[in-house]
């Protein structure tokens, strides 16, 4: 638990450079990486380009570049997954989870779950529901393939969780709000 706090407050300091802003951040299609032409030709213009050494890399707007494409900056490493093979998982994918409709917390407007995608600046989601794939999509830099320097934690962690809860949620008749 203390964890978890301790993120939710790195969380909340790492968003306080967004409230010293005095005109509206870029909208989520306005900041795509592809639509600033961050690093694209050879060689990228002075002005679109992004280095490990420049002081903003990892400001908004070039963060969006920047979390896609961390082995291009860095050193980084790989971590072996193990001797077998990467299983799959089944896809049922439901058309209808872009009209859902709700209100956030701290809102009085109702938005999509497409709306939200983009007013929260979403590089990637993807939904696992009883082991199925219901719900994925991608934007800016970020696709099926490509690894994402920010959210690999969450991945990582969510995928394990998915391992080690679903199945014991399956074979168990306990339902989860008594557990």
């Amino acid at each position: 638990m203390r964890r978890i706090r301790i993120l939710v407050l790195v969380a909340c300091m790492l968003g306080l450079p967004w409230i010293a802003h005095s005109q509206p951040p870029l909208s989520a299609s306005a900041s795509d990486p592809r639509a600033l032409g961050w690093m694209q030709g050879f060689p990228p213009p002075a002005d679109k380009t992004i280095r490990f050494t420049d002081p903003d890399y990892f400001s908004f707007p070039k963060l969006r570049w920047t979390v896609c494409h961390f082995r291009n900056l860095m050193p980084t490493a790989d971590v072996e997954r193990g001797p077998g093979a990467a299983s799959g998982l089944p896809l049922a994918l439901d058309a209808g989870i872009d009209a859902v409709r709700f209100t956030p917390l701290g809102s009085g407007q109702p938005i999509t779950w497409a709306e939200a995608f983009d007013v929260n600046y979403s590089d990637g989601l993807l939904v696992l529901h009883h082991g199925r794939i219901v719900y994925e999509r991608y934007a800016g830099c970020l696709d099926r393939d490509t690894l994402h320097g920010a959210m690999s934690l969450t991945k990582s962690s969510q995928a394990c969780w998915a391992r080690c809860w679903w199945p014991r949620a399956r074979w168990t008749n306990t339902p989860w709000s008594a557990r």
